[in-house]
């Protein structure tokens, strides 16, 4: 009856004292490749150096709950997490690196140049900064391989009549 007691009293306690944890990951601050099953973060984590007591934590992503499969006693630049959405794993990575997303919506091409968006964020709290980009495929022979290399400009509006220099 004595080990009864105790275990309730251990259950009670983790979900009374236990915190879920929630980080937020804006639009900019993250980059998600679904065929790689990868996540990538530049949020500040340093409010979470010490998770002990948590019950659980989660990686907000437009609006949908990324659950960490086991709980780390904190949160480091670099290292892997196992993260959890619906049936699908993800490896989750914090960074102080900016992070840099270009989207288009054309095909990227060699010649000519494709309206995209670039955007670049850091870990502070200033909102991303975002412009309009002409992109295309460079080289010659160098097209044929995986890796890509890429001619951008950066544009003043979707014309890209304006070349920002």
């Amino acid at each position: 009856m004595k080990y009864i007691v105790f275990f309730i009293v251990v259950l009670l306690s983790n979900s009374i004292f236990g915190q879920d944890i929630e980080i937020i990951a804006e639009v900019g601050k993250y980059i998600k490749d679904d065929d790689l099953s990868l996540i990538v973060c530049n949020v500040d984590i340093t409010a979470f150096e010490d998770l002990t007591g948590a019950a659980s934590i989660a990686v907000i992503i437009e609006g949908k709950s990324y659950d960490f499969t086991t709980i780390p006693s904190g949160l480091t630049i670099g290292v892997a997490y196992e993260v959890n959405y619906l049936t699908t794993n993800y490896q989750l990575y914090f960074s102080i690196l900016p992070l840099i997303t270009i989207h288009s919506d054309f095909e990227i091409v060699d010649e000519p140049k494709v309206l995209a968006e670039i955007s670049i964020t850091d870990i502070t709290n200033e909102p991303a900064i975002t412009s309009y980009c002409g992109i295309e495929l460079r080289g010659a022979y160098a097209i044929t391989f995986p890796k890509k290399m890429y001619d951008l400009e950066l544009w003043e509006d979707e014309t890209g009549e304006t070349i920002i220099k």
